[in-house]
């Protein structure tokens, strides 16, 4: 049986996935964390959220749970977030310090993620920085994302004579009304209707919407890969049951990230060889991600990311230390199981099946 992904001109992602940033993750009272408020907010609308810190950390330990991004390949936090901004449908910045500020820089270089982007800022009373100014103000002025200003309640801590340090809280740990109609109507940006295709490009030319491909002088297949569409692609793969059952079978993350990308590849070559005449199921793919400046991103690291997204939203689980590999999670009266999740997907793959002239099936 053959695979193939549906070409879609108007698809509109069922489920939206935002990714969070912010000032240090409160590891003691995540409660209190601002962005964890941010998170049931968006969750009590249907869509899912993930926050780094909570999940994952830069070096893998014995006593630590978190996933460890070296273990993927990525070492350093601007391929990690330069990653995560990507992958997801969108990003909103609770901007307070200068560590925002340089997130909320990096990001405004990318006009895909600036479009995708939307910033928190609490009240210039009520914070210790002007939010705009100077750098960020002047160099990016005509590509700062949509922001939103809120009033949080404060607390003062007074470090010394000379410095008093402010912290910040959504009111009753709660997303208020007017705040919240901001969200909301970010929010429907998630739900834009996207061009879910793999296309040949006339002029050998990487498109950043959309997938594209096309055959150079040496029978290599050059495709170009947008990581936001790679995930719905990577969801649907798992919606087929021979695939799941390979799965299983693996005893290893790094197996369950090959075969990921295995059944990617043929899928996706499947898929091109319905727009061509010649044979190109032997034909070398190279990829490349078409919306990161990044040549150190690949799309086995790509791949790998997205199974610690689907780690962290309690889709699968990644067991690094055990002999199980990745585990599919069931549903259970607080998690929502991920066969809800694949099966929304499942309509962007079709099969054929093939039989000779005596009606075996091949």
């Amino acid at each position: 049986m053959k695979y193939y992904f549906k070409q879609i001109d108007k698809y509109e992602n069922p489920i939206p996935l935002f990714f969070l940033c912010g000032v240090k993750y409160n590891e003691k009272n995540p409660d209190d964390d601002k962005r964890v408020v941010l998170k049931k907010y968006l969750e009590s609308k249907g869509c899912f959220a993930i926050i780094l810190e909570e999940n994952f950390a830069p070096y893998a330990s014995k006593n630590n749970k978190k996933l460890s991004y070296k273990d993927i390949g990525l070492n350093n936090l601007n391929d990690v977030e330069a990653l995560a901004c990507m992958a997801v449908d969108g990003v909103f910045i609770i901007h307070e310090s200068h560590s925002t500020a340089a997130e909320i820089a990096l990001f405004a270089s990318n006009e895909v993620v600036t479009k995708k982007t939307f910033v928190l800022v609490p009240d210039q009373e009520n914070s210790q920085m002007q939010h705009f100014s100077g750098f960020l103000s002047f160099g990016y002025k005509n590509l700062l994302p949509k922001c939103l200003i809120f009033n949080p309640v404060t607390e003062k801590y007074f470090i010394n004579e000379d410095k008093i340090e402010i912290k910040t809280y959504f009111n009753d740990n709660k997303i208020g009304h007017n705040l919240g109609i901001g969200i909301d109507n970010f929010m429907k940006q998630a739900h834009e209707i996207k061009q879910l295709q793999i296309i040949k490009s006339e002029f050998n030319k990487d498109g950043s919407k959309v997938n594209s491909y096309y055959i150079d002088s040496k029978n290599k297949i050059r495709v170009s890969l947008n990581v936001e569409l790679l995930r719905y692609y990577i969801i649907a793969v798992f919606s087929i049951r021979e695939f799941r059952q390979k799965l299983y079978e693996t005893t290893s993350f790094l197996e369950g990230v090959i075969l990921c990308e295995k059944w990617f590849k043929e899928i996706l070559l499947n898929t091109l060889q319905r727009n061509e005449h010649e044979n190109i199921l032997n034909y070398d793919c190279i990829f490349r991600i078409s919306n990161i400046v990044n040549s150190r991103l690949d799309l086995r690291k790509a791949i790998s990311f997205i199974l610690y997204i689907f780690n962290a939203v309690g889709w699968i689980k990644i067991n690094s230390a055990s002999r199980e590999g990745i585990t599919i999670c069931r549903k259970t009266s607080s998690l929502i199981g991920f066969k809800a999740i694949y099966e929304k997907y499942s309509c962007i793959i079709f099969n054929e099946e093939f039989t000779d002239f005596e009606g075996i099936e091949l």
